[in-house]
């Protein structure tokens, strides 16, 4: 995996000036290297709106889902609020500071679950990918037990991919159809055989979960986790497909774990989009995108 990302960031693709802070624009901040862009609402729940390179939009609009669009935050499991998400977590608004060259989004606290999270973004001008560590702080009396989850959504079509792990799980709902190649396993978007909205639970290994689409990859790195350190009914690795067929989530967590009152804990995800070389075979199961 290493190989390939130094393969890719020597591809030429992000040449040009780096800016490392975020500039404010229409009330969104954006941080930009060469045609890399991520664009953030702090109004929308600190949310990732736009991750674009070469002014394609990787991440889905408003226009996909109303409600279920970019790249958001919840902790887990989800049975501990339910649905919708909580709001302060997921789409009120958050205050914003600048700290350059860092953007630091704060919450506010969530009665559902006593908890609130702070989102700051940085730009890595020497690997030209982005950096987001979730903070979740802990406001009831007494302990809470949670994982963090980041849920990222991306058009229809692609297909994602990650090591395989100790296995899938079946919780009741429709899975998605994986196959298993190199060392990984393999979603590939088909919207006849999803009849249903439908998620894949899974374990991974090695920390790293990738979706590509439109000739560019996007590989999400995080700290492993082990099976038994999954939230209740929840995974590592999960992908969620819509019955409406208008989007796909790649979602990664970290470990399910007590966090005391008035604790905070971190977790950090780095992000990196590439546009994939024209000699790289990009099916699912290929060896070539795989290494």
């Amino acid at each position: 995996m290493l190989r390939a990302v130094s393969l890719l960031a020597c591809a030429g693709v992000l040449c040009g000036c780096t800016r490392r802070g975020p500039v404010e624009k229409n009330a969104h901040f954006v941080f930009s290297s060469g045609d890399l862009a991520l664009e953030i609402d702090p109004r929308a729940g600190g949310r990732v709106v736009s991750l674009s390179l070469g002014g394609r939009n990787f991440l889905t609009g408003p226009d996909a889902d109303p409600n279920n669009y970019g790249s958001t935050f919840w902790t887990s499991p989800q049975s501990s609020w339910g649905w919708p998400p909580p709001p302060e977590i997921d789409n009120l608004s958050y205050a914003s500071a600048l700290s350059d060259p860092k953007l630091v989004l704060t919450g506010t606290t969530s009665p559902k679950t006593g908890v609130s999270v702070t989102k700051t973004f940085a730009f890595d001008a020497a690997t030209s990918s982005v950096i987001i560590d979730y903070s979740i702080s802990n406001h009831n009396g007494s302990p809470v037990s949670l994982a963090p989850w980041e849920i990222t959504r991306v058009h229809t079509g692609g297909i994602t991919f990650f090591p395989t792990g100790s296995g899938t799980y079946d919780y009741g709902n429709q899975s998605l159809m994986t196959t298993q190649a190199s060392a990984m396993t393999w979603f590939k978007y088909d919207a006849a055989s999803i009849t249903a909205d439908s998620k894949l639970f899974a374990d991974g290994q090695g920390g790293f979960l990738a979706h590509v689409e439109g000739g560019a990859i996007l590989v999400k790195k995080f700290a492993d986790v082990r099976e038994d350190q999954h939230a209740p009914r929840e995974a590592e690795i999960e992908i969620y497909a819509n019955l409406a067929h208008t989007y796909v989530e790649i979602e990664n967590q970290g470990s399910y774990a007590p966090l005391l009152p008035g604790a905070s804990r971190s977790w950090a995800v780095r992000w990196t989009l590439r546009k994939l070389p024209p000699d790289i075979d990009a099916s699912a199961g290929s060896a070539a995108l795989a290494a």
